[in-house]
C-alpha cells in the first residue's frame, strides 16, 4: 500500500492530521505535537510500519528546504518537511512520505479539544476555598494541561446568594452575593449555591472560554433512611415508592437546622433506580439529592407480601327453582382465605313459601354471578366475579337457590367392587337436603390398591368422564325426587 497523510478531522486552523508547534521563539521548536497517518482504505499506520528520516526547513518560503538546525531559533514564518519512509522490513507498505507544516499561532480552546472532569458537585464545607479538584486535558495529544500556564480559573455564584462570610483577621465581610460575582476567599459556600467555573486558555491556548458548573450541598449519604411499610398493590405491579414514603434525616452538628438529626425536606432527594421490587423481599433504590443535597445514597428495603384476603359471601334467592315465592331467613356467613380456592360453605338460609309456611323449600346448590351452578355445600371452586377468578381484596358472590321440600326424595347409594375385585358393601341412603359420608372402601383386589369411586347412574353405562368421589367424601342430596346412584370402586396397580 502506498504511504499517505492522514485525513483525519482536522485539530486545527492550519493543516490536517498534523499538530504543529506553538511559536515559543526559542531554539529546538520545529517538531509537531502529534500526527497521524492512515492508509487509503482508512486504517490507522501504526508507528512499527514507519521510521522518521528527518526533517528540514524553509526559512524564506522559497521552496528550497535544508536540513533543520537544532540549535537555529527559526522566524515565525518558516515552514517544515517532515519525512516518513516505510521501514524495510514491512511486508505491507512501502515507499515515504512528506509532510509540510507551520507555527500555529495557538492552539483551539473549546470543549471539542478540551475536556475536564470536573465534579457535578462538592460536598458543603465549614470552611472557604471549598473548591472541586479537577484537571483540564487536551484530546489532540492527551497532554494534561497546566494552571496558570495554559490556563486560568475563575469561580462566580450562579444565583444570589447569602454566604456565610469568613474573616480576615478582625474584619468580617457581606454576606450578599449577586449573580455574578466572584466567589471570595473567605466565602463559607452554602448548600444549594451553584457555582460557574470559568477556565480560559493562554500561553500556547487561545484567550478563550469554557464554562461549566457544579453544585455544592450536604452529602445525601451521610442521611439516615426509614422506608414506610410497603406491600404490592391488589393489581401485583411492581412496588412503586414516593418521596413522602421515606423519613430521611440528617445531623450535623456545625449547621444549626440539623443539629438534632433534623428531617430533610422531600424537595431535597428523589428515588432512582428502583430495583428487585417486583416480588416480596428486599429490594433496593438510590436516593439521589438534589437542592441543598448532593450525592447519592443506595437503600436496601423490605417489600412485604400483602395481606389481602380472598373473601366469598352469599346470599339467598327469593324466587324457587319452580318459581315459588319464598320466605328466606337466617344467613351464611362470609368466608375468606388466602387463596382464591374455596370449599364452598353449608347453606345457613331457611326457605319457605311466603303464602304457606308449611311448605318448606331445601337448598338445592350455589350459583355463580352468571347464573351458573357451581355446587353444593361440599363443592371446592376457584371463586370467580364476571367469570374471572378473583384477586387478592376481592369478593365472589355465591346465591343459594331452593328446591320443594320432598321426604320422599331420597338417594339411595350401591356400592360395586368393580373388575376383579371381591368383598361386600351395603346400600346407604341419604334424604333430601341431608349429607352423607361415604363409607370407607371394604373391597379387595390382588395387586391393586383403591383409586375412588365413580358414579353409574342407574340405567346409564360406566364412562370415563363419569362423576367421581374420593374413599370418605361427603355426598349433598340435592335431587327433588327418589334417585339410585351405584358406585363402582376404581382400582390401580400396586
Amino acid at each position: 500500500y502506498p504511504c499517505t497523510t492522514s485525513q483525519l478531522k482536522s485539530y486545527n486552523k492550519q493543516s490536517e492530521g498534523v499538530i504543529e508547534p506553538v511559536y515559543t521563539g526559542k531554539a529546538n521548536n520545529y517538531k509537531p505535537i502529534n500526527y497521524t497517518l492512515v492508509d487509503s482504505f482508512g486504517n490507522i499506520i501504526a508507528t512499527s510500519n514507519y521510521s522518521i528520516i528527518g526533517y528540514e526547513v524553509d526559512e524564506k518560503n522559497t521552496g528550497e528546504y535544508t536540513k533543520v538546525d537544532t540549535r537555529k531559533i527559526y522566524s515565525s514564518s518558516a515552514t517544515f518537511k517532515l519525512t516518513i519512509k516505510a521501514k524495510d522490513n514491512n511486508k505491507n507498505y512501502e515507499g515515504t512520505k512528506s509532510v509540510i507544516y507551520n507555527y500555529n499561532d495557538g492552539y483551539t480552546f473549546d470543549e471539542d479539544s478540551i475536556t475536564t472532569n470536573l465534579p457535578e458537585y462538592v460536598v458543603w464545607k465549614n470552611s472557604a476555598k471549598n473548591y472541586p479538584t479537577f484537571v483540564l486535558k487536551d484530546i489532540r495529544n492527551n497532554q494534561t494541561l497546566k494552571l496558570n500556564k495554559d490556563y486560568t480559573v475563575k469561580y462566580t455564584y450562579a444565583d444570589d446568594e447569602i454566604v456565610v462570610p469568613g474573616k480576615n483577621g478582625k474584619k468580617t465581610y457581606s454576606n450578599v452575593r449577586t449573580s455574578g460575582d466572584v466567589v471570595g476567599q473567605y466565602d463559607i459556600v452554602p448548600a444549594g449555591a451553584i457555582i460557574n467555573v470559568t477556565v480560559v486558555g493562554q500561553g500556547n491556548y487561545e484567550n478563550k472560554e469554557i464554562t461549566k458548573q457544579y453544585r455544592v450541598g450536604y452529602n445525601i449519604n451521610s442521611t439516615s433512611v426509614k422506608v414506610g411499610t410497603t406491600t404490592f398493590s391488589t393489581s401485583n405491579k411492581a412496588n412503586l415508592l414516593d418521596e413522602s414514603d421515606l423519613i430521611v434525616k440528617y445531623k450535623n452538628t456545625q449547621i444549626s437546622k440539623y443539629k438534632s438529626n433534623a428531617v430533610v425536606n422531600t424537595s431535597c432527594y428523589n428515588i432512582t433506580n428502583l430495583t428487585n421490587n417486583s416480588k416480596s423481599g428486599r429490594a433496593t433504590f438510590t436516593l439521589q439529592g438534589q437542592g441543598e443535597f448532593v450525592g447519592t445514597k443506595k437503600v436496601t428495603y423490605t417489600i412485604n407480601q400483602k395481606n389481602i384476603a380472598y373473601s366469598v359471601e352469599y346470599e339467598a334467592d327469593t324466587t324457587a327453582l319452580d318459581g315459588t315465592q319464598l320466605k328466606v331467613t337466617g344467613k351464611t356467613a362470609i368466608k375468606t382465605g388466602d387463596t382464591n380456592r374455596f370449599t364452598l360453605s353449608s347453606c345457613g338460609f331457611t326457605a319457605v313459601d311466603v303464602n304457606n309456611s308449611k311448605n318448606k323449600y331445601v337448598f338445592q346448590g350455589w350459583y355463580d354471578d352468571q347464573g351458573n351452578r357451581v355446587g353444593d355445600a361440599l363443592t371446592t371452586v376457584v371463586a370467580t366475579k364476571n367469570t374471572k377468578a378473583i384477586l387478592p381484596g376481592e369478593t365472589a358472590t355465591y346465591t343459594a337457590k331452593f328446591i320443594k321440600a320432598n321426604s320422599n326424595a331420597k338417594v339411595t347409594i350401591q356400592f360395586e367392587a368393580g373388575e376383579g375385585a371381591t368383598g361386600k358393601m351395603a346400600t346407604r341412603q341419604v334424604a333430601q337436603g341431608k349429607i352423607l359420608t361415604l363409607p370407607s372402601n371394604a373391597f379387595k383386589r390382588q395387586g391393586y390398591e383403591f383409586a375412588g369411586w365413580k358414579v353409574k347412574v342407574e340405567g346409564e353405562t360406566l364412562t370415563d368422564g363419569a362423576k367421581s368421589y374420593a374413599n370418605s367424601q361427603k355426598i349433598y342430596n340435592c335431587e327433588p325426587e327418589a334417585k339410585t346412584i351405584t358406585l363402582v370402586a376404581q382400582w390401580r396397580e400396586k
